[in-house]
């Protein structure tokens, strides 16, 4: 037997608004947007993909790395399942 929510409960719900970010700076600052160059604009996704129509190779969730300098060295580890990045100036 399945059993699934058919909003009969009324539960409480969080509506999310990517939107409203005109940057990716902005945009990828929010946990619950992603930046989607195809369209130039900030729509709702994670980091399996965008939730919203989008050319899914176009699609950045990740926060670039504040103000980064091309000489500065990037170590990328696997830690216990966890992928870590470490920037150094």
């Amino acid at each position: 037997m399945s059993t699934y929510y058919n909003g009969d409960s009324k539960l409480n719900k969080i509506q999310i608004n990517c939107k409203i970010y005109a940057n990716p700076t902005d945009c990828l600052h929010h946990s619950s947007c992603g930046w989607c160059g195809a369209s130039n604009s900030c729509i709702v996704g994670n980091n399996m993909g965008p939730l919203e129509p989008c050319v899914k190779s176009s699609f950045i969730f990740s926060a670039p790395y504040p103000n980064f300098n091309p000489q500065a060295r990037v170590i990328n580890e696997n830690i216990g399942g966890l992928s870590l990045t470490v920037v150094s100036k």
